[in-house]
């Protein structure tokens, strides 16, 4: 694992939030009623992404720390 792998799972949950806030956004300038069923998708797709991208960077840490602990810079 590198940093480019958390750079990109960190671009996923961005894209996700994206989405989100532009459906926020659009159904706000309406005046209309969230889709509730879209909107609960939504934030399951962003849980995960944030989940995946969180684990990916302590993960990273993890491995960077026992180099370290080990001697290697």
């Amino acid at each position: 694992m590198n940093l480019q792998d958390i750079l990109q799972a960190f671009e996923a949950w961005e894209a996700v939030a994206a989405e989100y806030k532009r459906l926020l956004q659009t159904t706000a300038s309406l005046g209309a009623d969230m889709n509730w069923t879209v909107m609960s998708e939504l934030i399951d797709r962003m849980s995960d992404a944030r989940e995946h991208w969180l684990d990916m960077s302590q993960r990273y840490c993890d491995e960077m720390a026992q180099l370290k602990v080990g001697g290697i810079k």
